[in-house]
């Protein structure tokens, strides 16, 4: 079967659709985050139309089995059967504006066709967590845990016990160097530029979070003055490092701001 599929340039993929964009009257564009294959662009012909077969199993934030075929530039669906859906996502502006972020980051921080299966567990079990969690402070922190957990996988883990300038260890850290990628000590942080504040239940947190399983986070206290810091600090390092604006992540401040919902 797959030396035949293989032959007629079709394959089988079981992925998440993390972007999609309308084409013509009634196609659209998917962006397909599969563990086995990275991350694929494909057009889905007719997919907006009510009675069309492939309007359910390429929705957003939908895990689907496509078979795909290799066109020039684009792979094109030709089947999909939905494996899960995470229609919950809907109900709240908050968690769906959060996992469009999530969703955002992988776009944007992953290659074409590059498998990236560590990352792909990780985007899925805090898909998973914000589709079931209905407490405001617990999904702020689940996104600080993806972002937490993508930084470490990528290889920018936070330096948070010895100063990036100079070496000295660090006790009682109260200054991140974004740009060097950890904390400086009180000597060389009276020197440093641009520098982030953190309060030693900050930075504890993130030490948590490194750490931790996604399981365990219904078990934190956090105050929302650390969660703010936090989400500060993460947002600031992921986009230094990856060079990158994260456009979802910015509309949902400016509608927060705005109580447009």
């Amino acid at each position: 079967m797959m030396g035949r599929m293989k032959a007629l340039k079709l394959y089988r993929v079981t992925g998440f659709v993390i972007r999609e964009m309308d084409l013509a009257e009634a196609d659209k564009i998917i962006v397909i985050f599969s563990k086995k294959h990275g991350k694929l662009h494909a057009i889905a012909k007719g997919a907006r139309k009510i009675q069309s077969k492939l309007l359910a199993g390429t929705r957003l934030f939908t895990i689907s089995e496509f078979i795909l075929y290799k066109g020039k530039n684009l792979f094109t669906v030709t089947q999909c059967e939905p494996k899960v859906s995470f229609y919950h996502l809907s109900d709240d502006m908050n968690r769906f504006f959060y996992a469009c972020y999530l969703a955002e980051i992988i776009d944007k921080v992953t290659e074409i066709r590059s498998p990236e299966p560590m990352l792909f567990d990780i985007f899925f079990d805090a898909i998973a967590f914000l589709n079931n969690v209905t407490d405001v402070k617990l999904t702020e922190l689940v996104v600080r845990y993806f972002e937490i957990k993508l930084l470490d996988l990528f290889g920018y883990r936070p330096e948070m016990g010895c100063c990036v300038s100079c070496g000295k260890r660090v006790v009682v850290p109260k200054f991140f160097n974004p740009y060097k990628g950890g904390v400086l000590c009180d000597d060389c942080s009276s020197t440093g530029k641009d520098l982030i504040k953190l309060d030693t239940a900050t930075v504890q947190l993130m030490k948590y979070l490194l750490n931790c399983n996604i399981k365990q986070l219904g078990n934190l206290k956090v105050s929302d003055i650390i969660l703010e810091q936090l989400e500060y600090f993460t947002n600031r390092f992921i986009s230094y490092v990856f060079e990158r604006d994260f456009k979802s992540i910015g509309l949902f401040r400016r509608n927060k701001k705005n109580k447009s919902f």
